[in-house]
């Protein structure tokens, strides 16, 4: 398992995701879980003391039944999927040390946000609803964006104002898991 964290920790700096440290007051154990793909996903077990500190972020997260409800009435949809979700917020220079974790190759920080953090998903949700404000039609469930419309036109204006603004807010799709376009 060496091997594939060691080209995963490379290709995670290589981005800039993470930052080799020498020496940290936090080191936080990883877990590392095989995809079906083959690929590994690394993971920190924050719940060994760094979530216990964090002060919960309130930001109201949606649930399935009202994200699923608001697309009654519409007769198109679409899904896009963003790419990396969490690693596209960063972490502010100064909370960047408590993500330290700690492999057989050293110590490394994140500098974008990582799974495992109790304040993720609010904080991930909270950025979501701010970039897609004032867009009609449009709802974030966490790193998935739903686009729906009456019709085809208003379905097809909504998608290109909610692309421009994704465009304008430096988000990244995934370009291969989007569902555009569905008839319901």
């Amino acid at each position: 398992m060496e091997e594939p964290l060691e080209r995963k920790l490379q290709r995670l700096i290589k981005l800039g995701i993470i930052e080799r440290v020498e020496s940290s007051k936090w080191a936080t154990p990883i877990v590392i879980v095989r995809k079906p793909n083959g690929e590994i996903r690394l993971c920190a077990d924050y719940s060994t003391g760094v979530n216990c500190l964090l002060v919960d972020n309130r930001h109201p997260l949606p649930n399935v039944e009202s994200a699923t409800a608001k697309l009654n009435g519409n007769a198109f949809f679409s899904v896009l999927d963003l790419s990396d979700a969490f690693f596209q917020l960063e972490i502010a220079e100064d909370h960047r040390e408590i993500t330290t974790i700690i492999t057989p190759f050293g110590l490394f920080r994140y500098t974008r946000v990582p799974f495992g953090l109790k304040t993720a998903s609010a904080e991930f949700q909270e950025a979501m609803d701010n970039t897609l404000a004032g867009l009609d039609g449009v709802d974030a469930y966490l790193d998935d964006v739903i686009v729906r419309g009456s019709n085809r036109r208003e379905h097809d204006l909504r998608f290109r104002k909610t692309l421009q603004r994704l465009e304008e807010r430096g988000w990244k799709l995934r370009l291969d898991t989007n569902h555009t376009n569905h008839k319901r």
